[in-house]
């Protein structure tokens, strides 16, 4: 028996040192995923019959392969590379604690509009990944930017819940305006608002708003074919009585004299989180479908 409890013991030694893709945190004790590569097969379907489409070309954002998809809808197994780099615009710690990475893909198909999936959420693993993907007919383009996954929320709130804003100056600041009012759009007073990429934090005043000058983040971790043009920051809200609210990827203008954000959160003594995704500007999607050439 003793010696079967020894055997155990090493069995389990191996395959710890071995495995490499599991680490625990300082602070939580709790084990994530830290690959950044996942195998996945994109499955393309009809939105509204739910059929596969046949002969579907996909493309991932940052690949330069074509792939085509099969009569089930389905392509070959593709290794892609998580954006888990997105995460780093927080900072390490905050990046190391993320589940899960994204990817985007762009689907062309004959008779149906063109496509791009945004931030579509893949888990690393030994198992392949499904991306599915469901297209519209005609003749113009759809969008689809995904929720991310709960565990990305949930730690960035526990991350800045206690957070106080840092002054931070560089040679392009831009003036941010911020409003906040709830469901029958009554400006709320005394709302916590962070801004981690800006490492930015203040409250509303009895108009709900706060104005503050924050560096222009336009950093791009991703391989786009096709410039933003266009910043990018996440904006959350903490309030007692009120649901806490994430507003992910609102734009940031460098031009203009005063960038503006109106938040509006619900009353609610639960500690839910409510997360808002900000769909990106139409001319830089068609630019992206576009330099996709069949």
């Amino acid at each position: 028996m003793k010696r079967k409890f020894i055997a155990l013991l090493l069995m389990l030694a191996i395959i710890i040192s071995t495995t490499g893709c599991i680490k625990k945190t300082k602070n939580t004790n709790v084990e994530l995923e830290v690959a950044n590569t996942q195998k996945i097969i994109v499955v393309v379907v009809d939105k509204e019959t739910k059929a596969p489409v046949k002969e579907a070309k996909v493309y991932i954002l940052g690949d330069n392969i074509t792939y085509s998809t099969d009569d089930m809808g389905k392509t070959s197994e593709i290794d892609v590379e998580l954006n888990k780099a997105y995460f780093t615009r927080y900072s390490e710690d905050i990046a190391s604690r993320m589940r899960s990475g994204f990817v985007n893909v762009a689907i062309k198909a004959k008779g149906y509009c063109n496509h791009l999936e945004i931030d579509y959420n893949v888990y690393p693993g030994d198992s392949i990944s499904i991306v599915r993907v469901e297209i519209t007919k005609g003749s113009n383009y759809t969008v689809n930017s995904n929720s991310p996954d709960i565990s990305y929320i949930e730690n960035l709130f526990k991350v800045y819940e206690k957070y106080e804003s840092q002054e931070t100056k560089s040679d392009n600041m831009v003036k941010y305006k911020i409003s906040v009012v709830d469901e029958k759009n009554k400006p709320i007073e005394g709302v916590k608002v962070v801004i981690p990429e800006a490492k930015a934090a203040n409250t509303t005043d009895k108009k709900g708003n706060f104005e503050l000058n924050i560096p222009y983040i336009e950093e791009n971790n991703i391989a786009y074919s096709v410039n933003k043009g266009y910043g990018e920051i996440t904006v959350l809200t903490y309030k007692e009585g009120y649901l806490s609210k994430a507003v992910i990827r609102a734009h940031m203008n460098r031009d203009e004299k005063t960038n503006t954000l109106a938040i509006k959160i619900k009353k609610s003594n639960k500690k839910s989180i409510e997360c808002e995704v900000v769909k990106p500007r139409e001319e830089w999607v068609k630019g992206i479908l576009d330099s996709f050439k069949e």
